[in-house]
């Protein structure tokens, strides 16, 4: 698979010396650089001749409609000009022959899918010129009518599949996946919220180099995904364990959907965060008995029995608190939030015998995991206002406020902190809240989110390690 970076000449700054510069920079990560025009103001023969001097071994000419400017840029070392489908270039197509120079037809949707892609792109196979689908997919539904769009033509060996956006990213670090020859990066290093990835962190988070098609898949869904840290640590254990898999952010909208997804890519295991560690319960074959206790899932692997889903928050939720809970410095604990997540920290506090109370933006859902779960409850109202001294020894934000991007959330905006207590937020990016500040800030005891994440993460990647021998035998 070849990773090629867009030099887009659309943008203002991209003449700008930063922009050249940035070309070069990733030479060692990239195997071509596509540079596309705009065709409103068409580059110079000598802005061409500049990029193809940046060192890359291949270069692709796109993004221009006019024949007459295609001709006066082409150079030898130009290795494809990418045209829309229908457009007729016969003298483009008789010179780019002689000089040795391939073709890329074009097929492209803003949003969502094009029409009859298959028929489409066997037409353009047929010509000798490579297929190329760039398209906005909006849904989870549309990425798995995507993927058997590309299962389809599997009997087209050259072609280009492109997702755009954040459903599809996927797709940019394993374009295996959607049967492409090619993934395009960006020189943006923060492009995540876009869905696109430079080459920096393909390489360096990913480990793109080392992975083919017999890579074996794992990942994590979620609605928000892209800010999770969860492939820096999973990839770096894969890589340390010398296991042949790469872990993905899959931005999922609907988790049936993205069942189907996980069939056709092969997928061996995926992490589950917010919003669908509950939804995704009656999709699995088998759930271990600390799912069907707590009524969240944070895992699934696949085995031999099917999907099978375990939840690892409750035991890496209670690691940060573990000198703090066997030496009874807590034995009351406020839980913010309904969730998931807060599950698995009311199951893991009432556990240890710790009184808890349940306190959620919709009151009903806080009564009903707390009758559950053995615990008691309040409106978030009563809870507004000055803490009493000694009122909770633990007070747990187990809700998405806060969360970057939204960082100035505050999910008790009127709550006072005493003082006296120990203050966690789940959440680990970024990694001190509002919430949290606001704690500190009156002398409680803080904990961020982060250990939490690396505890249930470290449960989970046995589960996947131990699932990858399983297959491999």
């Amino acid at each position: 698979m070849l990773r090629c970076l867009v030099a887009d000449l659309s943008r203002k700054d991209f003449g700008a010396d930063r922009s050249l510069k940035n070309l070069k920079k990733f030479l060692p990560y990239i195997d071509a650089l596509e540079v596309r025009a705009d065709p409103e103001n068409p580059p110079s023969p000598s802005q061409v001749e500049e990029l193809c001097g940046t060192g890359f071994s291949m270069v692709i000419l796109s993004g221009l409609s006019s024949e007459e400017d295609i001709l006066r840029l082409l150079r030898p070392e130009i290795a494809w000009v990418d045209l829309e489908e229908g457009l007729s270039c016969p003298t483009l197509e008789k010179n780019a022959a002689e000089m040795g120079i391939g073709l890329i037809r074009s097929i492209a949707a803003e949003e969502g899918l094009p029409e009859n892609p298959g028929e489409r792109v066997r037409r353009i196979a047929a010509t000798g010129a490579i297929p190329r689908i760039t398209c906005g997919p909006r849904s989870s539904g549309e990425v798995l009518e995507l993927l058997k769009i590309a299962r389809s033509l599997r009997d087209v060996k050259q072609k280009i599949i492109t997702g755009e956006g954040l459903f599809a990213f996927f797709g940019r670090i394993a374009p295996w996946l959607f049967g492409s020859m090619m993934t395009f990066l960006t020189q943006d290093e923060e492009a995540l919220e876009s869905g696109e990835i430079d080459p920096h962190s393909l390489e360096r988070v990913y480990g793109f180099s080392e992975h083919c098609r017999s890579t074996r898949i794992y990942g994590i869904i979620g609605k928000p995904v892209m800010h999770t840290r969860s492939p820096h640590l999973h990839n770096r254990w894969f890589t340390g364990a010398g296991l042949d898999a790469v872990y993905l952010p899959f931005h999922v909208d609907d988790v049936e959907a993205f069942m189907g997804a996980a069939e056709l890519i092969g997928l061996k295991g995926f992490s589950v965060t917010v919003p669908h560690k509950h939804a995704v319960i009656p999709l699995l074959d088998y759930v271990g008995p600390e799912v069907a206790a707590i009524g969240s899932c944070n895992t699934v692997v696949r085995t031999e029995r099917g999907w099978e889903g375990s939840n690892t928050d409750f035991e890496g939720f209670l690691k940060p608190l573990d000198s703090l809970v066997p030496s009874g410095n807590i034995r009351s604990a406020l839980v913010i939030g309904a969730g998931g997540a807060a599950r698995a920290v009311v199951y893991a506090l009432v556990g240890r015998g710790i009184s808890v109370e349940v306190v959620n933006r919709t009151a009903s859902k806080a009564e009903s995991l707390a009758v559950e779960m053995g615990a008691s409850w309040k409106n978030i109202e009563d809870v507004q206002g000055a803490a009493e001294k000694g009122g909770y020894d633990l007070v747990v934000q187990t809700t998405s406020a806060g969360m970057y991007p939204d960082i100035e959330t505050d999910p008790l905006p009127r709550y006072e902190f005493n003082g006296a207590e120990t203050v966690y937020d789940i959440i680990y990016a970024p990694e001190k809240t509002i919430f949290l500040e606001r704690a500190e800030k009156s002398g409680a005891v803080i904990i961020g989110g982060k250990g939490m994440l690396e505890a249930q993460a470290e449960g989970q990647f046995e589960l996947f390690r131990k699932v990858y021998s399983l297959q491999a035998e």
